[in-house]
């Protein structure tokens, strides 16, 4: 629908997120695992939207090595946390570090875009002020 999502051959592009992959992979690596992966994440679209697969013609996988390597975010973790951890277990918005704040993805209530990371934070500071 909107040409500008196109290259000059009309292909379209499109990215498939995906909540959280190991670092490793015990008894291998992403290097020999990567297109394995691609192609069931691939086989999962093909479930609800017959014949996805097949209209690839290119990926760019980034799996948390090569988000590490590719953004230089570490552990390539875009959460900085592990999302399988409870609330409880969130980075803290007051540091130890006096005067320091964290409004982190890894903050309670989590990442994702919805700012809350950082409205706690700022509140904290404010109460503090």
């Amino acid at each position: 629908m909107d040409p500008s999502l196109q290259d000059d051959a009309g292909h379209h592009n499109s990215a498939l997120f995906v909540q959280w992959v190991p670092y490793t992979i015990e008894g291998s690596s992403w290097d020999r695992e990567a297109d394995a992966y691609v192609d069931h994440l691939l086989s999962i679209c093909d479930r609800f939207a017959p014949g996805t697969s097949d209209l690839v013609v290119d990926t760019f996988t980034l799996h948390p090595r090569a988000i590490e390597d590719h953004f230089g975010m570490y552990r390539g973790h875009i959460h900085h946390v592990d999302n399988t951890f409870g609330f409880a277990d969130r980075l803290p918005n007051q540091v130890p570090i006096d005067g320091v704040y964290s409004c982190s993805a890894g903050c309670h209530p989590a990442g994702s875009v919805i700012g809350a990371s950082g409205h706690n934070a700022a509140r904290l500071l404010l109460s503090h002020l």
